[in-house]
């Protein structure tokens, strides 16, 4: 079968299905923002809105063929976990180039946003941590108005960054960017944390500081950078902060680009900085306002400066020039931005003009890309492409609205994971979030976990979310 045809306030109940045997503003590049400043501990009151329990799953087993050789018995699982109770925009799923989950050692963390239909009403980011195959188990809360960045360092320390509006009612997309750092998460402290604003709220007659969209990464230093793009100039900027340091670093990407670059996915390598944004103007079809994603951009900085380019441009493409529906104002996708254990750049992007995938490979200091096209007959029912490596070997985690594969790096070879019967049910909406090096968690993990969250509006305030945990040598053993 195609991959086309076939994924709130407490975590009272968790289902854990295991699977047995074989299957399935400031303007100045370089300027330094203070140090941070220590608060006494506190976790905001959360929303007093109950979330129902999930509806328990039934315990799946699914039976190895003859022909297969054998394998560990733990293949991978699949527990429903509580999700938003609103698909609103600050819905958990909202924010494709997040960093949502991380694993340090045997604790998997992540978080939810917990939201009402009240548009007065500020929503809560609240962190959830699960130890080994235990329950998840609550920690604080911040104030937000749309999802945030988690990141692990190597000590096990948590980092959240954070958007707060200043007036949720007024305009819940003009703000601050929070910061806390949760020194002893590793411990299992997930509550206690220090506080510091990174780029305050510029009032109401200055252009914001800072977007609601925004992309962050932790290094192998355990430097954070993030990233977003600013309207007032079409810009694009960069922050960072070495581990050792006590202020935040800014650089600016690109100034006066023409077009707004939202939703970045930032890294920081062995020789300087690289950002993946797609374009995101507003533009009118048939009278309605949409969001026009017709460019894919990437930002470089050496030593000495910065870069870009557009690695896809379907701005004269017959869709972007005379859109006749919503749909065909997007025809470029981005999808994921990796760096691999030997430092090179590795981008997903889609072309929804030609129908087709492209991965994009280069060293930090090529010129040229190698570009693989993934044009393979299941790539019409794929929504997005994750990329993982396992044992210096790229895979990629691919996901339909309802379905979820693992494809070697060659694009050769594929496995569909058997989620449906697992859930007992067919998935909807996902978006696929994967805990990877950039969120901080290392390779050393024997364990894939991904958060599968529902998109989809119509499934609300009852939607099914999911974390899925796959065994790496699950993987190798079927795609090696």
């Amino acid at each position: 079968m195609m991959l086309s045809n076939v994924i709130p306030a407490l975590f009272l109940t968790t289902v854990l299905i295991l699977l047995v045997g074989c299957g399935g503003t400031p303007a100045y590049d370089g300027q330094i923002i203070g140090p941070s400043v220590p608060v006494p501990t506190a976790t905001p009151t959360p929303v007093s809105t109950a979330t129902p329990e999930p509806t328990p799953i039934a315990t799946a087993t699914q039976v190895p063929t003859s022909t297969e050789p054998a394998l560990r018995s733990f293949t991978y699982s699949l527990e429903r976990i509580p999700g938003s109770l609103n698909h609103s925009p600050d819905g958990t799923w909202w924010g494709h180039n997040q960093s949502k989950i991380a694993r340090y050692g045997g604790t998997v963390f992540t978080y939810v946003i917990h939201n009402d239909n009240d548009p007065a009403t500020e929503s809560l980011m609240t962190l959830y941590k699960k130890v080994g195959e235990g329950p998840w188990e609550q920690g604080a809360s911040m104030p937000c108005s749309r999802p945030g960045n988690i990141l692990i360092d190597s000590k096990g320390g948590l980092h959240a960054l954070v958007f707060d509006p200043k007036d949720n009612l007024e305009n819940d997309s003009r703000g601050s960017l929070e910061y806390y750092y949760f020194p002893e998460a590793s411990e299992g402290d997930i509550r206690s944390f220090t506080h510091e604003t990174i780029l305050p709220w510029t009032g109401r007659s200055q252009p914001p500081s800072v977007n609601m969209r925004i992309g962050a990464s932790i290094g192998r230093d355990d430097s954070i950078v993030l990233a977003f793009g600013l309207h007032s100039n079409t810009s694009e900027h960069l922050y960072y902060k070495e581990a050792t340091d006590l202020g935040w670093n800014h650089l600016i990407a690109g100034e006066n680009l023409g077009h707004d670059f939202y939703y970045p996915y930032p890294l920081k390598t062995n020789f300087g900085y690289v950002i993946l944004a797609i374009q995101d103007d507003n533009v009118k079809v048939n009278g309605h306002t949409h969001n026009a994603y017709h460019i894919a951009a990437y930002f470089q900085r050496d030593e000495y400066s910065w870069s870009h380019e557009y690695l896809l441009d379907n701005t004269l493409s017959s869709q972007a020039l005379t859109p006749s529906t919503p749909s065909e104002s997007r025809t470029v996708k981005i999808s994921d931005l990796y760096l691999d254990t030997d430092g090179d750049i590795h981008i997903v992007l889609q072309d929804r003009v030609a129908e087709k995938w492209f991965h994009y490979r280069k060293a930090f200091g090529d010129s040229d890309w190698t570009i693989t096209t993934l044009d393979t007959a299941w790539k019409k029912g794929v929504n997005w492409i994750r990329l993982i490596e396992i044992k210096d070997s790229l895979y990629y985690i691919l996901a339909s609205w309802r379905e979820v594969a693992v494809m070697d790096g060659n694009a050769k070879s594929m496995i569909k994971l058997d989620l449906e019967s697992l859930a007992g049910k067919s998935l909807e909406g996902i978006y696929p979030y994967v805990a990877s090096p950039k969120t901080g968690t290392g390779a050393a993990s024997e364990f894939v976990d991904i958060l599968l969250l529902n998109g989809s509006s119509n499934a609300y305030p009852s939607g099914s979310n999911y974390y899925l945990k796959i065994s790496k040598d699950y993987i190798l053993q079927k795609l090696q």
